[in-house]
């Protein structure tokens, strides 16, 4: 009986027995029981065996310090102090091994499974970004060198860590990804009882996650959003039942400091808000994670008020290594309806103390770590353990596969010969010395042509081919890297010296004993934010303060020049190019002789090429004061968000930290920064610009409708609401931003746009917008509609508001501010472009555009470069301003980089231009600039008015950019031929303002001063021309002027603060003022006014005067209607009238020249390569067109057949080079040089063959260079009269110099012996050998626009202009005084550069003439820079203006009689005869 009964109780536990093994393992944790839970991350485990002392493995860990090879001892410490501490559960988020070596992840998990064997714990496990498919980065030490070893894939990541989440243990439920995807293959859940661990694994490693085309890890993470969606469904789930839910990541659900997301995106999720939201409006509320090495907690919470926690584990193998302890208690069950209950959640950190490793016992662990990871040297052990494996593989590759690998894009040997064909567009002529002659350097027909003269003449011409070019550079290259990087020891010590400096450069009490150094900073950064600890010492704010200040930058970049330039120096000086490649026989040993057989150095030296020069010029550009303060404002952002945090976190070996569930929702309130309330709300035009608004704005996509409320009263009690059309679309989302470097992802928002085109004229209006159904409003701003009755009305004009960091557009919103103070009855704002640094970076709109004042005002933008400056992928609507405004009526174009646009206000036409939208030669487009141009041409409104970017007179960095000349020749005529007012810009960040242009010509206009409500004027009346203006900058970004020949200046102010400026259009009159904003305050710096109101009717005769006045000097066939319509409105006049048009000459001339084009345009076209084909072409009537390629010479052996008559007109182009030949123009023809064509008729020194003059022009006969045409002779019999580049021979005969290519002869450039000429220089370079004659040495009238002078002397019967350009002797042989005068000269700009302090030499009847800017545009070197104020005159002919010293006139005229102006005595003033005079107070000392 007793047998059976035992029998019985034995069946009966064994079935329990059977039951319970059978029972999920959730039930080992009572419910309402504490769960408690130890964390530890990022163990980054190493095998000691992988570890070698060698210098790879030194290399690695200074790269990226951490204690790999401590990592074991580390560990083992870290698994006793779990078993002391005895917890439910170990959780491990992620990074478990160094590099995902299989062999580390087997040995990680033998020592997890020593917790679970040596407790009651179990572990649970999740993936890093190192841990899966490191294909790339497992490596192995263990023979001496760095090698591969066997990484592991999510299988056998599975495989290894079975036992600690991968069993099927615990009710797991593991996600599956849809088929073709591996993204979150590793995520899963266990249940708990009480509790569920939510495991998710946020590695990118497979194409899905990546876009790579194989599997391999990257270091940025994501939740894939069919793993969000199981995951909400898993914690909904749990949340129903009670259970709490406790999440396990690698990567950072939400940032733990300010601008984590930003500066180091790759450590927070993607899309961490949506992520974040999701899972904690499922119902989760704690989630442990790592990957940052930073023990941290971050909270967020929703807008639905639901309340997570991050706890950001740091790592075991760096500074800290931390051990979490957690104790979890779950209460009473919540009043809420819910099975959810009261939770207290506790956790403290404590650091391993101390190790065993190899035999030893380290005690004081955090000592030896702080020693092992932050020495002094660590910047220097970082930088040498990234560019030494970098060096390596350069080394292995080369340098050109190398570039290649990084910019696949990048077409090298097209930048390489692109670079050498702009630096000798035109030519360039080396001197050789005395005695041994010159070379003529020059890129034609796929090659560098060098044309050598004087004694070095003798080893002729040669060609440097395309091929050998890039050859030479090649070998260069491999110099290059066997020098330096396949031996690297030179680059790595200098690199370790500029590092050095870098780290011992101070940031806080400086000079004193107790100076704190960037490494300093940097090491406290690290260890406070990794420990949690983020409370700085009191230096921290004197180092930030000066951080700010930009001064270490500029301080940083003037050391890192100087290093720089040593390496540069000792590369240049060290290093030769095989001559042999190019060169050969005589050749080659000339250039050895000249260039110490290839020295690189004497090369540039020889090219006149200075490579610091260049560097500092690149630096002075873009390093100004605003760019310094905004990278240190930059710098100090990202520190600071590390050095301090407003939550609270368990410290290390410190205090701890509790979090109370008691289920209570607090949302939050709305704001911008969680996108209930409206951002970047704008205003622009409607339909109709007197009663129509449209407006735009985002929000956040969790709000999904929205409207704009109208109102004429400020509590909106009579409230019109127009609902907005809304849509979800993609943005730019601001990762790192470095200023010059960006980086970006995208995020979802909702746009909201709408439009009212019913408004009330002359009404106040307030209005809001946001989405009424949650009552999300932005704050009320006003604006006044058009009255629509009279024609006055005002505008407010800014520039370039862009900066860097927040305060930066601070400071133009308080410049937008004051304008608006200045300016209250403004109806809109004209913004000429470059709002933001980048037009992608949404936190700069919204700090731009988030203010009232912009709210208030309708908004006429202009698209600026920076608009344009990056392209983010997937982005809804590229185009920044299309994205950022809500245009109306625009015409159909290509919106890729900017729009174009106009409207009509009251009486006044605006023509808004995209100056992105250009050709491959910087031309606005063709669509754009017809659409333009018949816009203007169509409007029938008393004011035109042109707005856009970049400026076509500027007199700042950018004047001379391809793009800004292209451009200013475009609205040189569009402003002309279709009379346009003004032209409104920016991009330059300079003030100029140039009198009235026509054609880019100076404009002569009557002025007097009128009063207008209270304030003076100079008024120009009826001004004929355009007035071109760029009021500086109204941000932070000012530029440096630059006095520039081709830039004309009526006022031009060195500022260096915001500006802003206004204008009133009140019927036929226009008053424009101008003012700084300094120290708060707004100071006026300028103001003009114009009249068109015709008191009394203008005679016919003037009209023509006029309609002659504007044409360009030399037209194009493009001005044909100009000058027919000049034509036509001078034959209408009666003969009285006639005789009273006194510029009628330059009619006949602009239908010469258009006659001459004409006949060109009408003509056949002829292709020639050798001199027969060219002959026959110029015996052909009906060829009015040569094109010639490759070398043609025409001189025989006996002297004979060098000299053609060109008696029709004719144009000479192409690549060719034509030698020994001269071109008689005459019988009033035409001869068009253009192109690269290249008249050569240099001799070879000692030549018995006459000396050639390349042109000579004839009686009523005309010479047109243009493109980067050449014309260089020298040598040969025959003397001074002879060896001028362009001789003009008799009276009548005429030059026009547009090219950009030089001029250059023996005994002059240009030459004319005849009175009666005339000759234009508007560009290139015009030298000379001999000092018989000047570079340009005139008889008859001169006029100089731009292009370089060496020397020029005018007779007494000649008359010269000079208007821009430089006089400059530069290495010229035999200089003289640049300006020799015994004619009368009219002097409005250009710039004279001294011989031996010697400008200007008045010679006998020399007689000089100035009318010049505010602010100088004549420049003539010694500091005198002739300042006039304002000259009221008609005539600047006939002005007068006295200079004087601060005592006042001095006793006598100086210029008039002195022989050297350069040595007038400081102490007299000078004064220029004539008529009339307007004196300043004082004048500059010289």
């Amino acid at each position: 009986m007793q047998k059976k009964i035992f029998q019985k109780v034995l069946s009966i536990c064994l079935a329990l027995s059977v039951l319970i093994g059978l029972m999920p393992q959730s039930s080992v944790f009572a419910a309402g029981d504490t769960l408690k839970i130890c964390v530890i991350s990022d163990a980054h485990y190493y095998p000691l065996t992988y570890v070698s002392d060698c210098e790879d493995y030194q290399t690695y860990v200074n790269g990226d310090p951490k204690m790999l090879a401590e990592s074991g001892s580390i560990l083992d410490s870290a698994v006793e102090m779990i078993e002391k501490d005895q917890p439910d559960i170990v959780l491990v988020s992620g990074d478990l091994t160094k590099d995902g070596e299989k062999k580390g992840h087997q040995e990680f998990a033998a020592e997890m499974q020593q917790i679970e064997d040596h407790t009651d714990a179990e572990v649970f496990v999740i993936n890093g970004n190192h841990d899966i498919y490191n294909y790339q980065d497992a490596c192995t030490f263990e023979n001496g060198k760095k090698e591969n070893t066997e990484t592991v894939t999510p299988s056998e990541f599975k495989e290894i860590y079975a036992n600690f989440g991968y069993n099927g243990e615990f009710n797991a439920n593991y996600y599956t990804p849809p088929a073709g995807k591996q993204a979150g293959g590793l995520s899963y859940t266990a249940d708990l009882g009480d509790y569920v661990i939510l495991a998710l694994d946020s590695g990118m490693y497979s194409p899905d996650a990546t876009g790579m085309d194989t599997n391999e890890h990257i270091t940025a993470g994501r939740v894939d959003e069919d793993l969000l969606k199981w995951a909400v469904k898993q914690i909904q789930q749990a949340e129903a039942q009670g259970k709490t839910v406790i999440g396990l990541m690698h990567h950072g659900l939400i940032p733990h400091f300010d601008m984590e997301d930003q500066v180091l995106s790759e450590y927070v999720v993607e899309d961490w808000e949506e992520t974040a939201t999701a899972l904690a409006d499922a119902g989760m509320r704690y989630i442990f994670t790592g990957h940052m090495h930073a023990n941290d907690i971050a909270e967020y919470t929703t807008v639905n008020g639901n309340h997570l926690t991050d706890l950001e584990t740091g790592s075991l193998s760096s500074w800290g290594s931390p051990v979490r302890s957690v104790t979890l208690s779950k209460g009473a069950k919540l009043n809420d309806g819910t099975n959810r209950t009261h939770e207290n959640f506790t956790v403290n950190t404590e650091s391993v103390k101390s190790i065993v490793y190899n035999g030893e016992t380290i005690e004081d662990f955090a000592a030896y770590t702080k020693e092992k990871l932050y020495p002094e040297t660590l910047l220097n052990n970082m930088a040498n353990g990234m560019l030494v494996p970098m060096l390596k593989q350069i080394s292995e590759k080369g340098i050109l596969e190398f570039i290649s690998e990084m910019a696949p894009d990048l077409d090298i040997n097209g930048t390489i010969l692109g670079m050498v064909q702009d630096t000798l567009k035109g030519g360039m002529q080396l001197e050789l010395g005395s005695g041994i002659g010159r070379v003529n350097v020059s890129y034609r027909n796929g090659g560098i042509q060098l044309s050598p003269s004087g004694t070095a003449g003798l080893i002729g011409d040669m060609t440097i081919t395309d091929e050998q070019v890039i050859e030479m550079v090649d070998d260069l290259l491999n110099k290059v890297q066997a020098r330096y990087i396949d031996n690297p020891d030179y680059l790595l010590n200098k690199v370790d010296e500029i590092v050095t400096k870098v780290s011992n450069f101070g940031v806080a009490s400086l000079g004193t004993p107790e100076e704190k150094s960037l490494y300093d900073l940097v090491v406290l950064i690290l260890i406070n934010h990794y420990q949690g600890a983020e409370n700085p010492p009191e230096w921290v704010e004197q180092a930030r303060e000066y951080i700010k200040s930009g001064e270490i930058i500029s301080n940083l970049i003037d050391m890192l020049l100087d290093e720089v330039m040593g390496i540069v120096d000792d590369l240049t000086n060290e290093l030769s190019v095989d001559t042999s490649i190019a060169f050969s026989g005589i050749w080659k040993i000339a250039i050895d002789a000249k260039t110490d057989n290839g020295n690189l150095k004497a090369i540039l030296d020889m090219a006149g090429l200075d490579v610091r020069t260049l560097l500092e010029g690149l630096l002075n550009e873009y390093m100004s004061e605003s760019f310094l303060t905004g990278m240190g404002g930059l710098i100090d952002d990202v520190a600071s968000s590390m050095l301090y945090d407003d939550t609270q976190d368990d410290v290390e070996n410190g205090e701890g930290r509790t979090i109370v569930f008691d289920g209570t929702v607090e949302k939050p309130e709305p704001s911008v920064e969680n996108g209930l309330l409206p951002d970047q709300v704008t205003m622009t035009f409607g339909s109709d610009t007197e009663t129509g608004r449209a407006f735009s704005w985002y929000t956040g996509t969790m709000v999904d409708s929205g409207a704009v409320q109208l109102s004429t009263s400020p509590d909106f009690s009579d409230a019109q609401t127009i609902t907005a059309d809304t849509t979800q679309v993609v943005k730019s989302k601001t990762l790192l931003n470095l200023g010059l470097i960006t980086t970006y992802a995208t995020k979802k928002a909702n746009r909201h746009t709408a439009e009212e085109e019913n408004l009330e004229p002359d009404t106040t209006y307030y209005y809001r917008v946001g989405c009424p159904e949650q009552e999300y409003w932005s704050e009320p701003v006003s604006f006044t509609t058009d009255g629509g009755n009279d024609d006055a009305f005002t505008f407010i004009d800014v520039n370039d508001s862009q900066g860097m960091v927040q305060s930066d557009y601070e400071t133009y919103l308080n410049t937008l501010k004051q304008a608006d103070e200045m300016f209250p009855d403004a109806s809109f704002l004209l913004h000429s472009g470059d709002f933001v640094d980048d037009g992608s970076n949404e936190n700069y709109w919204s700090w731009v555009l988030d203010d009232p004042v912009s709210m208030s005002l309708p908004i006429t933008p202009a698209a600026g470069n920076h608009e344009d400056k990056s392209d983010v992928e997937g982005v809804t609507t590229p185009n920044a301003l299309m994205s950022h405004f809500n245009f109306q009526n625009l015409p159909q174009q290509d919106t890729d980089t900017g729009v174009y646009y106009s409207y009509e206000y009251e009486n006044a036409t605006f023509i808004v231009l995209n100056t992105n939208d250009i050709t491959d030669d910087g031309y606005l487009s063709d669509a754009q600039y017809d659409w333009a141009y018949e816009t203007a041409k169509d409007a029938d409104t008393e004011w035109k008015i042109i707005l856009l970017h970049k400026s076509p007179y500027s007199n700042g960095p950018h004047a001379q950019d391809d793009d800004v000349v292209a451009i200013r020749s475009q609205l040189n005529q569009l402003s002309a031929e279709c009379d346009i007012d003004l032209v409104l810009s920016g991009h330059d960040h300079v003030y100029n303002r140039t009198p009235w242009l026509s054609y880019g010509d100076t404009q002569q206009v009557e002025t007097q001063t009128t009063t207008y409500e209270g304030a003076n004027y100079e008024t120009a009346i009826e001004p004929d021309g355009t007035l071109f203006l760029i009021a500086g900058t109204a941000g932070v970004k000012n530029y440096e002027q630059e006095v520039l020949p081709e830039i004309p200046s009526a006022v031009a102010l060195d500022l260096d603060c915001p500006v802003y400026s206004g204008f009133t259009i009140d019927g036929d009159c226009l008053y424009y003022q101008a003012y700084k904003v300094e120290d708060g305050e707004s100071v006026k710096i300028d103001s003009f006014a114009i009249d068109k109101e015709k008191e009394e009717v203008t005679p016919d005769w003037e009209k023509v005067v006029a309609k002659i006045d504007v044409l360009p000097k030399i037209p194009e066939l493009s001005h044909k209607t100009a000058v027919e319509e000049a034509r036509a409105a001078y034959d209408a006049l009666s003969n009285e009238d006639k005789t009273k048009v006194t510029n009628y000459e330059k009619l006949q001339q602009a239908e010469a020249i258009l006659k001459a084009l004409t006949n060109i345009q009408n003509g056949q076209t002829a292709t020639v390569s050798s001199k027969k084909e060219f002959v026959n072409a110029l015996n052909n009537s009906n060829v009015t067109t040569i094109i010639a390629n490759g070398t043609i010479e025409f001189e025989n052996w006996l002297g004979n057949e060098r000299e053609y008559t060109i008696s029709r007109d004719l144009t000479i182009r192409g690549s060719g080079v034509l030698r020994y030949v001269e071109f008689h123009v005459t019988n009033g023809a035409t001869l068009v040089l253009d192109d690269s064509i290249y008249i050569n008729d240099t001799r070879s020194q000692g030549s018995t063959y006459g000396s050639l003059n390349p042109i000579e022009i004839y009686a009523n006969s005309t010479l047109i260079t243009r493109g980067s045409a050449q014309l260089r002779t020298e040598y040969g019999t025959g003397g001074s009269e002879e060896g001028h580049g362009i001789k003009l021979m008799e009276s009548g005969a005429k030059a026009y110099l547009n090219s950009s290519g030089s001029v250059w002869g023996a005994e002059g450039a240009v030459y004319s012996p005849a009175s009666g000429t005339k000759i234009v220089i508007n560009n290139g370079t015009y030298g000379r050998k001999n000092d018989s004659h000047r570079a340009v040495d005139t008889y008859g009238d001169l006029e100089v626009n731009g292009g370089t002078i060496r020397n020029l002397w005018v007779s007494s019967k000649s008359t010269l202009y000079l208007n821009g350009g430089e006089l400059n002797n530069g290495s010229e042989l035999n200089p003289q005084v640049p300006l020799d005068i015994e004619g009368t000269a009219y002097v409005t700009g250009g710039k004279v550069v001294p011989l031996n302090g010697q400008s200007v030499d008045l010679n006998n009847t020399g007689k000089m003439h100035i009318l010049t800017s505010g602010s100088g545009a004549l420049d003539l070197g010694n500091n005198l820079k002739p300042w006039t104020g304002s000259v009221q005159t008609q005539n600047y002919k006939d002005v007068t203006v006295a200079y004087t010293d601060s005592n006042g006139f001095g006793s006598r005229q100086r210029i008039c009689d002195t022989h050297r102006l350069g040595d007038m005595p400081a102490a007299h003033g000078w004064t220029l005869p004539s008529k009339t005079a307007s004196c300043p107070q004082s004048f500059p000392r010289g």
